[in-house]
């Protein structure tokens, strides 16, 4: 029986790309995402050229009540629940000046979203003792950014998080990782104005980091992983 990796932000970008790479290792794949028609698309693409099973829900994942139903779902499909990779997020630039709108987006996807699918799943993850839950987070969330500074405050909490539950689950055999990359070569990257498409970090280099970390021995666990862009070195950060 396949293992069984959940994605969310997986109809696009480092999503798409992590659904691939998972697909890849043999692992059925539950694929989260708010647009049905992007995630059927993916969902038709993956089992064209691997032995899964996919799933699709289109959900947002702010909205606890879906979540916990799409939770639920798999678990009725599936004998475990191997990998959480919380990857849904959004972008806003904005510190102090930010609307209170966007702000409340980003509190609303980049937190709550980790928090909803991280709290329906660990108790499953708990009883399996075993488990594996990526949180994308950022390097914003390490240094701050005088033009994103709310997004920053999202990021900083998605790493505190990911680091107490770390510690929370390491008796469980269950391991936590922050991955925290800077600027990715996706549609949210493009935001970036003057930084060079040819500096910015890959997709690839996210499956890379995910793939090294699944890799190692039960003993060795890693709460987080910075990833620069050679433009930020070349700069002088």
């Amino acid at each position: 029986m396949n293992k069984v990796a959940i994605i969310t932000g997986a109809s696009r970008g480092i999503g798409k790309s992590a659904a691939s790479y998972f697909a890849e290792q043999g692992y059925d794949v539950a694929l989260i995402a708010r647009n049905r028609e992007l995630l059927e698309a993916l969902s038709d693409e993956l089992k064209q050229y691997y032995q899964i099973n996919t799933g699709v829900f289109a959900l947002d994942v702010c909205d606890r009540e879906a979540v916990n139903a799409c939770v639920n779902q798999i678990k009725r499909n599936h004998a475990s629940i191997d990998v959480l990779f919380n990857n849904a997020g959004v972008f806003s630039f904005g510190t102090s000046e930010i609307s209170p709108d966007d702000f409340d987006k980003l509190i609303d996807v980049n937190l709550r979203g980790v928090y909803n699918f991280t709290h329906a799943i660990v108790p499953t993850m708990k009883e399996q003792r075993n488990g594996y839950i990526f949180n994308l987070a950022s390097d914003a969330g390490k240094h701050p950014i005088p033009t994103s500074g709310a997004y920053c405050m999202t990021k900083h909490g998605v790493v505190g998080y990911s680091q107490s539950l770390c510690l929370e689950l390491a008796p469980f055999n269950i391991k936590v990782t922050a991955i925290c990359p800077s600027v990715i070569d996706t549609d949210m990257g493009q935001a970036f104005e003057g930084f060079p498409d040819e500096d910015k970090i890959t997709c690839l280099d996210i499956n890379k980091t995910i793939d090294y970390l699944l890799t190692l021995g039960p003993n060795a666990t890693v709460d987080e992983v910075i990833i620069k862009s050679t433009h930020y070195l070349k700069n002088g950060r």
